[in-house]
């Protein structure tokens, strides 16, 4: 069986896509959702925006350069905008055709969903059949209520709630997002119990299968469909379907 994985991320240099591609063909994966990495050390990622070595306004994403490389491999590669808030409003417009998804990431950025900076990046994601993806934490303003709120206001548009929530149990997250039926939910990073929860709470074509790699390698996280106990069916549309059909809607703008 093929893979789509929903969620990767990519330092922008040619070494780091050959390790990607690697990384996708050991794990059987056909396509992949690609984010910009190396945005800042691993050792930051937890510290409070304070302490970190940059401020939020001053850590971006080399997107054209992530497009550009993901352009190798056009059939396989399908790189999102990682947007700042702060800064990439103005340049997101002129290059959105050149992406298949917005990627938003309040872990790196300090933002709130309800900010005006964001309203206008989902203006372009909107015109764009741009999916968004984000992270939630337990800040005011992106928390996962948050997010379902954001999604509710755009009903037309997809968004994905990445790594199940907040943190590797928030079963909370799913009885929030259940009955949102434009919010898909990407597993990446969360329990095993916390898959099986979804499974039996969520509609099977909204549970969409990411990797986060390289934080994560793959078949760690294809290991927990595997001990799960899906039907064929299940597998096909959670590991496959689910996903190439939000690229399929972009495609579908796109041309």
């Amino acid at each position: 069986m093929q893979y789509f994985d929903s969620h990767c991320h990519l330092k922008p240099t040619q070494k780091h896509l050959d390790l990607l591609l690697s990384s996708m063909d050991r794990s059987y994966i056909e396509k992949s959702f690609v984010v910009g990495g190396g945005l800042l050390h691993q050792n930051e990622l937890a510290l409070p925006t304070e302490l970190r070595s940059k401020k939020s306004n001053e850590i971006t994403c080399d997107n054209q350069l992530i497009a550009k490389l993901c352009q190798q491999h056009s059939e396989r590669l399908f790189p999102f905008f990682f947007a700042n808030p702060e800064v990439d409003q103005v340049v997101y417009p002129s290059l959105a055709s050149d992406f298949y998804g917005l990627k938003l990431a309040p872990i790196i950025h300090d933002f709130s969903f309800r900010d005006e900076s964001v309203c206008r990046l989902l203006e372009i994601a909107c015109k764009a059949s741009h999916p968004v993806y984000s992270h939630c934490l337990t800040r005011v303003g992106v928390e996962v209520k948050d997010f379902v709120t954001m999604a509710q206001a755009h009903p037309d548009m997809v968004f994905i709630l990445g790594h199940a929530g907040v943190g590797p149990m928030d079963f909370h997250a799913i009885d929030l997002i259940r009955d949102i039926d434009n919010i898909f939910y990407e597993t990446s990073g969360c329990f095993f119990a916390t898959l099986a929860k979804a499974i039996d709470i969520l509609p099977t074509n909204r549970i969409i299968f990411g990797s986060e790699y390289p934080l994560q390698h793959p078949l760690v996280e294809l290991s927990k469909y595997d001990q799960i106990g899906l039907t064929r069916s299940q597998r096909d549309m959670m590991l496959y379907e689910n996903t190439n059909a939000i690229l399929d809607k972009v495609l579908q703008w796109k041309h």
